[in-house]
C-alpha cells in the first residue's frame, strides 16, 4: 500500500471514530420526571411537552415517578442513570427565597387534575397531577415555592421543559414563574438571585403551548454541579406546582467540536 493510501486510509479512520463519537452522544437519552400520584400509562406516556416538540423521542417513554428523595432514576430509553438522584424541597418561609431540601412538607397526593380534564390533560398524562407546596389561599404565609434538585448529572447543557399548574381547579391565568439554576449542591438552596427563568400563563389546556403550559429553560452544568428546578406563584395562586421535568442534553456542541477536529485531521494531512 502507498504512502498516501496510506494517509487516506488513516485520515478515513480517524473521521470515522469522530463520526461514532458525535453519534453516540447525539443519542444521550433525556431525564424524565413525574412528580404526580398517578402514574403515567404507556397509552398517555408521550404527552409531555418534551414529546410533542421533538426533543424526547416517542419511543423514550420511561418516567420517573418523584414524590420524594429518590435515588433509582432510569433514562428516558429505559437505561439506567447511574448515580443520579432527585431530591423534593420546599420554601422555608414565605418570600425568603431558601428550598430546604431535608424536611420539605410538600403535599405529593392532593393534585389530583379534578379541575383540568381534556387535553393534555386528559387520562393519566404526566402534567395532569403533580406535587405542590403546602397550604391554601393567595396572600397567606403557607404560599411557599416547591423545586427539586438533581444530582449526579453529567457536564453540560441542558434544555429543561417544565409543567408547573394547581390542575385541580378550572382556574386559567394561574401565572407560575419557573427557575432553572446550576449550583453546588445543598439542602439549603437560595433562588433569589436567580436570572434564569421564565413565567407559565396557564390559560390553555388543548396543546402545548411554550409560556402558556409548559416553558423551556437552559443550564450549563459543570462537573459537580446540581440542577435546580423551583416554581413559585405570582397571580392567581402563590403556591408552587410542580408537574412534570424533562431534562434533555443538548449534544451539538460536543459534536460540531468532533467533527470540526475530524476536519483538521484530514486538512492537515492531505498538506
Amino acid at each position: 500500500m502507498g504512502r498516501i493510501a496510506r494517509r487516506r486510509l488513516w485520515v478515513g479512520a480517524s473521521v470515522g471514530t469522530f463520526l461514532l463519537s458525535f453519534a453516540s452522544v447525539t443519542s444521550a437519552a433525556a431525564i424524565l420526571l413525574d412528580f404526580g400520584p398517578t402514574t403515567v400509562s404507556t397509552a398517555d406516556a408521550t404527552v409531555s411537552p418534551g414529546h410533542a416538540t421533538g426533543a424526547v423521542p416517542n419511543s423514550e417513554i420511561t418516567w420517573n415517578k418523584i414524590q420524594s428523595a429518590t435515588s433509582a432514576i432510569s433514562n428516558s430509553n429505559g437505561s439506567a442513570a447511574t448515580g443520579v438522584s432527585v431530591a423534593v424541597g420546599e420554601e422555608t418561609a414565605v418570600n425568603s427565597n431558601v428550598l430546604d431540601f431535608t424536611s420539605a412538607n410538600l403535599n405529593t397526593t392532593g393534585l389530583t387534575g379534578s379541575g383540568q380534564t381534556t387535553g393534555v390533560y386528559s387520562g393519566t398524562t404526566v402534567v395532569k397531577d403533580g406535587i405542590f407546596a403546602s397550604g391554601t389561599g393567595v396572600t397567606g404565609a403557607t404560599n411557599l415555592a416547591a423545586g427539586a434538585r438533581v444530582d449526579g448529572l453529567s457536564a453540560g447543557t441542558y434544555t429543561v421543559f417544565v409543567a408547573a399548574r394547581n390542575t385541580n381547579t378550572g382556574a386559567t391565568g394561574q401565572i407560575q414563574r419557573i427557575y432553572a439554576a446550576a449550583a453546588a449542591p445543598t439542602n439549603s438552596f437560595n433562588f433569589g438571585s436567580v436570572s434564569n427563568f421564565a413565567d407559565e400563563s396557564n390559560t390553555t389546556s388543548a396543546s402545548f403551548v411554550q409560556g402558556d403550559n409548559y416553558q423551556v429553560l437552559n443550564v450549563s452544568l459543570t462537573a459537580g454541579q446540581s440542577l435546580y428546578v423551583i416554581t413559585e406563584g405570582t397571580s392567581g395562586d402563590n403556591r408552587g406546582f410542580l408537574n412534570s421535568v424533562e431534562i434533555v442534553p443538548e449534544p451539538a456542541a460536543a459534536g460540531l467540536v468532533g467533527l470540526a477536529a475530524a476536519g483538521l485531521l484530514a486538512r492537515r494531512r492531505r498538506a
